[in-house]
């Protein structure tokens, strides 16, 4: 699974994408909670050709789409009870 994966992520299929261009951080120590904490983490890559563009995070985004998500399920879940009411 590793060597496919491996070979995956190095593929030129992989690497033309734009989310190959994105990277991921998790499980990050406290003291590295913010921008400047995530940009100096960054800093401490050794790669070449890596460009900061911007650090981003929203979590008052994600809190606004589980709530839409949350209405969107329960006006699913009326209709869905009134169609098969129909249907009976």
């Amino acid at each position: 699974m590793v060597v496919l994966r491996n070979r995956w992520f190095r593929s030129p299929a992989y690497q033309s994408k734009i989310y190959s261009r994105t990277l991921m951080v998790t499980q990050v120590r406290k003291d590295y909670r913010s921008d400047e904490g995530l940009l100096a983490l960054i800093g401490l890559l050794k790669v070449d050709g890596i460009k900061i563009g911007a650090c981003r995070h929203s979590r008052n985004h994600l809190q606004l789409t589980i709530a839409q998500d949350q209405i969107s399920t329960a006006l699913l879940s009326v209709w869905m009870s009134c169609i098969l009411e129909c249907t009976d």
